[in-house]
């Protein structure tokens, strides 16, 4: 059974191997620079199969506006709704905010299945209002 924790206490190893195993463009080779970008984001929300984590992703919030970035799941997880639920949970957290939505993994279905739209100017931008 998939749970999901708040905070910043993560598990880094695995968040570096997700990062790699996605292909994203967050800098994973300096350790101090991925504490530092967790725990500057207003939100830090993961998936967990017991003690193993499966799931990331990290908000920033400025009062009215909601950047969602660097969402990961496990790639032998993607097919159990993890990166929706983890969305639909950051949303719950700031109602009434905008969000903006960045990934380059380009997930168009499941985006819009939630409300987002692509920005027609910016590849991996979604927006919802």
């Amino acid at each position: 059974m998939i749970k999901y924790r708040k905070g910043y206490d993560i598990d880094y190893i695995r968040l570096i191997e997700m990062f790699t195993e996605a292909g994203s463009d967050v800098e994973t080779d300096n350790f101090k620079d991925l504490v530092q970008m967790v725990e500057n984001s207003a939100l830090v929300l993961t998936a967990w199969d017991f003690d193993y984590m499966v799931g990331f992703v990290q908000v920033e919030f400025d009062g009215k506006n909601a950047l969602i970035r660097n969402v990961v799941v496990d790639s032998e997880y993607r097919d159990k709704d993890i990166c929706k639920n983890m969305i639909d949970k950051v949303l719950t957290c700031y109602p009434g905010s905008k969000f903006t939505l960045k990934d380059d993994t380009k997930d168009d279905l499941l985006y819009e299945s939630l409300g987002f739209k692509p920005d027609e100017n910016s590849a991996g931008l979604y927006y919802k209002f």
